[in-house]
Parts: structure tokens; sequence; C-alpha cells
């Protein structure tokens, strides 16, 4: 089982629990938050930020827009692979994932194997630009 842990941002809950599922099926520890704002504080707390391998990010959230999170995170995380999960409208979707901060993304809803591929992906090139970054 692998310990590398997933920050799902999404304001609906049953998308974060329905996601959780899939990805602790997977073997990834996961935390949740319903906010982009709870999101940043997520990450000031405990290991989060030494633990977090990627960020599962809405776009379209009442408290903290999506976009807002993907820019913050790319500026104090940017070994954090930031994936876009979101059914946001067109020019609001297409407008994010083509920010350079985004490693990849997904349209809602998404398949189980979609998502755990996604993520799985984005765990991986955590571990390259971790690699890079840490002194051999």
């Amino acid at each position: 089982m692998t310990t590398d842990r997933i920050l799902i941002v999404d304001d609906n809950e049953a998308v974060r629990q329905n996601v959780r599922q899939v990805l602790e099926r997977g073997g990834f520890q996961v935390v949740s938050a319903e906010s982009g704002l709870e999101a940043i504080e997520i990450m000031t707390q405990g290991d989060n930020a030494a633990t977090v391998s990627a960020l599962l990010c809405d776009l379209a959230m009442p408290s903290g827009c999506g976009s807002e999170v993907i820019m913050h995170f790319h500026h104090w995380y940017p070994a954090i692979p930031i994936v876009v999960f979101s059914g946001a409208d067109a020019p609001t979707y297409l407008d994010a994932i083509s920010n350079q901060a985004v490693s990849d993304w997904l349209r809602k809803p998404a398949t189980r194997d979609a998502i755990l591929d996604k993520i799985r992906g984005a765990v991986h090139l955590h571990a390259l630009r971790t690699k890079e970054i840490r002194p051999s």
C-alpha cells in the first residue's frame, strides 16, 4: 500500500466521498476539503505540505474558486501536480486546463479507472519532481 496522500477539493460532498472511496481502494491516503480556502488551510496543518502528492481540484466552488487554488498551489507547492476534476462550463474548463500550472484534467463524471489513472500519473510526476528538487 502506498503512502501517497491525495488532496481532493470539491464543494460537493457526494463527489468527495465517491472519489475518496476510489482512491482509498486504489491504495492512496486521502484528505479532502469542501472549498479552496479549506484546502489552503489543510496544507498548513500537520505534515500535509510534505506528504500530499497530488491535488484533485474542482473549478466551480462557492468559496474559493478552483483557479485561485491552482495558482496558490502552483506558487507555494510547485512540486505537487494539480489535476482539474470539474464539470464547469466549457470556457471556464478550457481556461483552467490551459493554465501551465495544471498537470492533467478530468471531466465530471469520470470512471473509477480514469480517476485512478490520472492520480497515478500525478503521483509519478510528483516523485520525479521531488527527486529533481532533492539533492542526491
